[in-house]
């Protein structure tokens, strides 16, 4: 068994750090593994590597199985344990004025959620980093513990050679949005799965709607091309997959704040 953790030699948080890494740590223990039941001032990661923890979170008890991750608040009492013969797990702790601001950004679900093959190569870097008790040290720090929470938002890949159903999608909407008729029901037919299951499943591993994602590439798409050309505005509607000017320009005004001719000037 090994339970790893450094933390940082302070115990206030850095005062230029809008949120500041507070420790890391890597933990594999056994079935008879039990966190001391304690209320905590700090945002908490726990990101499974392998095997299952228990956790009470808002009174009700969780699975945190592989690949998925959880968190507590600060104010939260912390009640975890193992749940199979062997839990790998890494974890890390922030505290700063804007903490619990970056966990409710990314909009976690308290319960554990799919996270992704966890990102070793980053807690390994932060470790490196908390040691470095340096301003340029805690800053690099609170960068790659952002990276962290990033990572676990976006949901990653699965450990698996084929693309998941939400790639598939990314990659057939970046092919069809241009197209004016493409839109959410087409792309159920394209890929022959029910739109309920497909916008499901979609939002689950990619945190956002399929009508959103779908807007969101015709808005960038058009944005940039409006920047960087003289097209005639009611072309470029056409290349975004938008068939009315009058509604692209809306659009690109709901976006940026103006209208296709005075974002171009700007």
């Amino acid at each position: 068994m090994q339970r790893k953790a450094i933390y940082r030699p302070t115990i206030e948080p850095v005062e230029f750090l809008p949120f500041s890494l507070r420790s890391v740590g890597h933990y594999i223990v056994g079935a008879s593994y039990e966190e001391n039941k304690t209320r905590k001032n700090f945002v908490q990661l726990f990101w499974c590597i392998k095997g299952e923890g228990r956790f009470v979170i808002d009174g009700r008890e969780h699975l945190l199985r592989e690949g998925q991750k959880c968190f507590y608040l600060p104010g939260d009492v912390h009640e975890l344990s193992s749940a199979c013969d062997e839990w790998n797990y890494r974890w890390l702790t922030i505290d700063g004025p804007m903490n619990t601001a970056l966990v409710s950004g990314f909009g976690f679900r308290r319960e554990p959620a799919y996270a992704g093959v966890c990102p070793e190569d980053l807690f390994l870097k932060l470790e490196r980093e908390i040691l470095d008790n340096t301003p340029r040290g805690r800053c690099m720090a609170s960068a790659t513990a952002y990276s962290i929470f990033a990572s676990s938002a976006a949901g990653g890949r699965r450990d698996d050679p084929e693309p998941s159903l939400a790639e598939r999608c990314v990659a057939t909407i970046k092919d069809n949005f241009p197209d004016p008729a493409f839109d959410v029901n087409r792309l159920s037919e394209m890929l022959q799965v029910n739109r309920s299951s497909l916008s499901r499943i979609f939002h689950e591993e990619m945190q956002t709607t399929l009508k959103d994602y779908i807007v969101a590439c015709r808005l960038q798409r058009a944005l940039s091309v409006i920047k960087e050309t003289s097209l005639p505005i009611a072309r470029i509607a056409a290349m975004c997959g938008y068939g009315n000017p009058d509604y692209f320009a809306k659009a690109i005004r709901k976006a940026s704040g103006f209208t296709p001719r005075e974002f171009r000037r700007r």
